[in-house]
């Protein structure tokens, strides 16, 4: 025997202890013999605790478990299971043993199906074994599947077993711990959609169209906020650009307001969509179609194709906010708004253009849609070169002050701003505005001073 000195206190107490349960002298040597098969502490130990059970040393397969476990490829598997009370009255016991002993490198996933009284009295028991000990790769799944009761009582269960057990386009299944939690959720499995639920997934051909097609069907809790590819950077149109980034800039993107695919009417459709969508904007694409405005926006198409043609990363960032904010998917020049963005160059003045648009969500949309489409109009050809931050500045809050949008002299008084006169009431309502941005976000009274310091009273001097 190996390891002699690393193993005699085990030896020793396992020997008493057989000594004082047995009165059978053949057993205790099968046993002392199958000790010689044990090669680390952990063996000893499962054969210490599992192998001089009562309901194993008495039961009438005793010598013939014996004999394949002294054989078994990786015995601790076997001695896992032996001495359990449901794998000891299975009518199966014999076949599984003879599975788990014969198995190079499932024998644990083998040994959990084996031992499960929902998986010994479903009709799948003796199928999902086999299959298990044919398939060498993802047998945890496979296992917790087999042992899963919502699975078991699903009529799909062997067919959802054979799409575990299967490479898909040549490479590792990247979907299996989503397909797993379709395939084990009760809302999923009873739904109206389910199978083609599972057919999408399958059909993903990269990580991150699985992960869109996840959160499209389950909408967990936490989704892009919480992404790791977009905290790395890992994901853009570019490839090097956070989704945050993008996010932020967008007032109605967040986790918690975004819904189901289910929720819109051409969820079926959608999922097909997603799985057509190139990689790189594949998750962009599938947070506007959980954003319940832009469900129900009647630019969606429009919207959709357009984004997927755009190629600067930048410009793409600015659209993208657009077509997730509540006031422009709302407004009549949604399109018109979406070309000018898309066409303006200069960086500067499209995030103000955006900025300004997703500003709507707080205050309010324009009353007038004319005016709202003069003032970005008016931005995209502002000569920032000529024009110094603070009038910038100033009429960029015009825009923003419920009072500078309702003025009937609105256009006249943006052009007197930037001639450099004097605008009366220029901050009229500031208390009223601060006051309903700062209710809704519940922001505290020092960062809305902070604020309003630094939004309503820019630098003379400063040059934009």
């Amino acid at each position: 025997m190996k390891n002699k000195k690393s193993k005699k206190l085990k030896q020793i107490e396992l020997s008493i202890k057989m000594l004082k349960c047995l009165s059978d002298r053949k057993k205790v040597s099968v046993i002392e013999n199958l000790i010689d098969h044990c090669y680390d502490e952990e063996c000893l130990d499962l054969l210490n605790k599992n192998l001089l059970k009562l309901s194993f040393l008495n039961s009438k397969s005793f010598y013939e478990d014996m004999e394949m476990l002294s054989k078994a490829n990786n015995i601790k598997c076997g001695l896992t299971i032996i001495g359990d009370k449901n794998f000891m009255d299975s009518p199966y016991h014999r076949e599984d043993l003879k599975l788990i002993s014969e198995s190079k490198v499932g024998g644990w996933s083998l040994s959990k199906v084996a031992k499960n009284q929902d998986s010994i009295c479903s009709p799948y028991h003796r199928a999902d074994m086999e299959l298990i000990s044919k398939t060498n790769r993802h047998k945890e799944y496979l296992s917790d599947l087999a042992t899963n009761k919502v699975s078991l009582n699903d009529k799909y269960h062997l067919e959802n077993m054979q799409i575990l057990s299967q490479s898909i386009n040549g490479f590792e299944h990247l979907t299996d711990k989503y397909l797993f939690e379709i395939m084990t959720n009760s809302k999923f499995v009873e739904g109206k959609n389910y199978r083609k639920e599972i057919e999408a997934l399958q059909m993903a051909d990269n990580r991150l169209t699985a992960k869109a097609l996840h959160y499209y069907i389950v909408n967990p809790t936490n989704k892009f906020y919480d992404d790791e590819d977009f905290k790395l950077g890992y994901v853009g149109v570019g490839c090097n650009s956070p989704m945050n980034t993008m996010l932020m800039l967008s007032l109605n993107i967040n986790d918690k307001i975004l819904v189901a695919g289910s929720n819109d009417p051409e969820y079926v459709n959608n999922l097909k969509k997603i799985n057509n969508v190139d990689k790189k904007i594949v998750l962009y694409y599938t947070s506007l179609l959980m954003n319940p405005y832009f469900i129900k926006s009647p630019y969606k198409d429009f919207d959709l194709n357009f984004l997927q043609n755009i190629i600067d990363e930048d410009i793409f960032s600015d659209v993208y906010a657009l077509m997730s904010s509540k006031a422009s998917l709302n407004s009549t020049n949604h399109k018109k708004e979406v070309f000018l963005v898309s066409k303006t160059t200069d960086k500067r003045k499209r995030r103000w253009i955006v900025g300004r648009l997703r500003f709507d969500d707080f205050i309010g949309p324009y009353d007038n849609d004319d005016i709202r489409e003069y003032d970005m109009e008016y931005i995209s050809k502002l000569n920032f070169d000529s024009v110094d931050f603070n009038t910038v500045s100033r009429i960029s809050y015009y825009m923003a002050n419920p009072v500078g949008i309702a003025d009937p002299k609105h256009k006249e008084k943006l052009d007197s701003i930037l001639r450099g006169e004097v605008v009366k009431d220029l901050y009229a309502g500031t208390e009223e505005l601060y006051d309903s941005i700062y209710k809704e976000e519940s922001v505290g009274k020092q960062l809305k001073e902070k604020q309003k310091s630094r939004v309503l009273r820019p630098s003379e001097n400063k040059k934009y």
